[in-house]
């Protein structure tokens, strides 16, 4: 069955849509909210509809979910390049992601009763739940990369330890023969 261009208008899907649109804090879900489109199909509808009333159900029990998004494709497309990295702060951002994502399935999970179309979405999504956590084993609470995270970034901060040490001390013995030398004032 074919609908006019002009329905969304009509039946004031397009002012709901502006809201989502206005209200989405994460690029994927406008990108979602976009793509929507009016279905007469009965069971699409009827999903769609119980994945509602089920998070509404989990709101007014209290439940809030509130995911930690970020658009991971943009920082995934950056270190395509061979040589390239992540900084730490956006490793921690995508852990924290995916933490908020663990959190989310399992309060939808935990749930005794009901939320059959949540937990039905939420069982597409899998992950090792390990990884986000031996990730974040490797930064320190101030988020920097500590310096056992691998064996080359250990070698290289003793490496630079030992160079700054070196560094410092011939500056000091250069400093000391400017002032025996009578180049450097001496305190007064």
């Amino acid at each position: 069955m074919l609908y006019p261009n002009s329905l969304e208008n009509k039946i004031g899907f397009d002012t709901i849509r502006s809201i989502l649109l206005a209200n989405c804090q994460f690029i994927e879900g406008k990108s979602h909210v976009r793509r929507m489109q009016f279905s007469h199909n009965f069971k699409d509808v009827n999903k769609q509809l119980g994945q509602t009333h089920e998070m509404l159900q989990l709101i007014e029990l209290g439940v809030v979910l509130v995911p930690k998004c970020i658009d991971a494709r943009t920082l995934l497309h950056d270190v395509r390049i061979e040589g390239t990295f992540l900084e730490a702060g956006d490793i921690l951002d995508i852990v924290d992601a995916l933490f908020s994502a663990m959190e989310i399935i399992n309060v939808i999970s935990s749930q005794a009763v009901g939320f059959k179309q949540l937990k039905a979405l939420s069982s597409m999504v899998y992950f090792d739940s390990n990884i986000p956590k031996q990730i974040k084993e490797k930064f320190d609470n101030r988020g920097n990369l500590k310096d056992g995270a691998s064996v080359d970034l250990k070698r290289i901060r003793m490496d630079k330890k030992k160079a700054q040490h070196q560094i410092r001390k011939s500056l000091n013995n250069v400093f000391m023969e400017a002032k025996a030398a009578g180049i450097v004032p001496r305190k007064q």
